[in-house]
C-alpha cells in the first residue's frame, strides 16, 4: 500500500510536470515578449524545478507594470502638469507610422476637446526670424544673426548630443479631434515618447555626415523632480568623453490646455502634410544664483536655426522663446531646447517635424 501511494504521488507529480512543460512551450511559442530563446529556456528550467508554480511565471508581465503619479518639476517648460501613468515599456528600435498602435475607442463622456491652431509670428523680428523676448534685455537682431556662433565643425568626432530631460513626454496616436481625459500623455515606450522624435533628428543629421550621440535614458521616471539634474549629469559626462560635441539638443514637447479643458494642437501644413509646430527656447542669465555665461552664444545658434526653419519650411516654427531660464544651457555654448508640438499633436506629426528640424539643423551647421 505504501509503495502504491508513493507510485501514485510520483505519477501525479510527473503528470503535473509534463503539463507544466507543455504549458510553457505553448506560451513561449505564442508570446514573443518573453524574449530570446535563452530567456525561454530559462523559464523551462524553472518549470522543471517548480511545476506547481509554473502558472505564476506568467501571472504578470514586468513590462506591463505602470508607474505611479509623477510629481511636477519646477523647471518644467510645459504649461501642463506631468502625467500619471506612462504606457508599458517597449523596444528601442525605430518605429514607423505603420507601427504606431491604434488607440482604443473612447466613450463620449471621456472625450476632451482639441483645438487645432497655427501660431502666427509675433514679438520682435529681423527678416524671417521672430523672437518672443520676456527677459527685459534689448536684443540687436541684426548683430545676433550676423555674429557667428561659437561652434567648430572642423574637428573629428561626434558634433551633436541629443538628450531628453522629460523623456516620457508623448503624443496622441491618431488624429481624432479629441483626447482621452482618463489618460495622460506620458510613455516609457521609446517608440512612442520623445526618443522617437530624437531618432528622426539623428537620422537626418547622420545622413548629412554629422556625427550624433543620442542619450535615450529616461530622466523623468520614476521621479519627475530632479530630471534636469539627471540629464545635466549626462550632458556633463558626454562633453567630457566627447570634447568634439558642439551642439546639445534637449528635445521636448509642449502642453497647452485652456481653462475649459481644451487642448491646443499647434499644427502647420508642410508640403501637404501636417507637422507639429516647433518652438525653440533659449535662456539667459538672470538673478537666480546660477552662472550662465553661454547664453549669448546659445541664442546666436538658436536664431540661425530659427531662420533656417522659417526660410525652408514657413509656418513650422513658432516664435523663438527667449526667457530668463537655464534648462542646463549653461553647460555648453551650443545648447538649444526644442519643443515639438504639444500632447494634442499626433506622434506622426511630431516625427515629421523631427525630420524637418533635423534637415534645418544640418543645413545650419554645414554653413558654419
Amino acid at each position: 500500500m505504501q509503495t502504491q501511494k508513493k507510485n501514485g504521488k510520483w505519477r501525479q507529480k510527473t503528470i503535473s510536470t509534463i503539463a507544466a512543460l507543455l504549458s510553457v512551450l505553448v506560451v513561449c511559442a505564442v508570446v514573443p515578449s518573453l524574449g530570446s530563446v535563452a530567456d525561454q529556456l530559462s523559464i523551462l528550467s524553472a518549470a522543471f524545478l517548480l511545476p506547481d508554480g509554473t502558472s505564476a511565471l506568467f501571472a504578470s508581465d514586468p513590462s506591463s507594470k505602470q508607474p505611479p503619479d509623477a510629481a511636477p518639476a519646477t523647471s518644467d517648460t510645459s504649461s501642463a502638469q506631468p502625467a500619471q501613468t506612462p504606457a508599458p515599456s517597449g523596444s528601442e528600435s525605430e518605429a514607423s507610422s505603420s507601427q504606431i498602435p491604434a488607440p482604443a475607442e473612447v466613450p463620449e463622456e471621456n472625450r476632451g476637446p482639441i483645438s487645432e491652431e497655427t501660431y502666427e509670428n509675433s514679438g520682435d523680428n529681423y527678416g524671417s526670424v521672430w523672437i518672443k523676448n520676456s527677459t527685459g534685455r534689448t536684443i540687436d537682431m541684426k548683430s545676433l544673426l550676423e555674429t557667428k556662433p561659437t561652434v567648430d565643425m572642423s574637428t573629428e568626432g561626434p558634433k551633436v548630443l541629443i538628450v531628453h530631460t522629460h523623456t516620457t513626454e508623448s503624443y496622441e496616436l491618431a488624429d481624432r479631434g479629441y483626447y482621452d481625459t482618463t489618460q495622460t500623455a506620458r510613455s516609457t515606450d521609446l517608440n512612442l515618447n520623445m526618443v522617437r522624435v530624437g531618432n528622426e533628428i539623428q537620422k537626418q543629421l547622420e545622413a548629412a555626415g554629422i556625427g550624433v550621440i543620442h542619450d535615450t535614458e529616461i530622466h523623468d521616471y520614476p521621479a519627475y523632480n530632479g530630471a534636469y539634474n539627471r540629464s545635466g549629469a549626462v550632458v556633463t559626462a558626454m562633453l567630457e568623453q566627447y570634447p568634439s560635441i558642439q551642439v546639445v539638443l534637449d528635445v521636448h514637447r509642449d502642453a497647452i490646455t485652456r481653462s475649459d479643458g481644451t487642448k491646443i494642437k499647434p499644427t502647420a501644413v508642410i508640403d501637404g502634410k501636417k507637422a507639429a509646430q516647433v518652438m525653440i527656447i533659449s535662456g539667459c542669465e538672470y538673478d537666480n544664483g546660477v552662472s550662465h555665461p553661454n547664453w549669448e552664444q546659445n541664442l546666436r545658434l538658436a536664431a540661425r536655426l530659427q531662420q533656417s526653419m522659417a526660410d525652408s519650411y514657413p509656418g513650422l516654427a513658432r516664435p523663438l522663446n527667449f526667457k530668463n531660464a537655464c534648462y542646463n544651457q549653461n553647460l555648453s555654448p551650443g545648447s538649444i531646447l526644442l519643443e515639438f508640438g504639444t500632447d494634442a499633436n499626433t506622434l506622426e506629426e511630431a516625427v515629421y517635424s523631427g525630420e524637418l528640424v533635423g534637415k534645418c539643423l544640418a543645413q545650419t551647421l554645414k554653413g558654419l
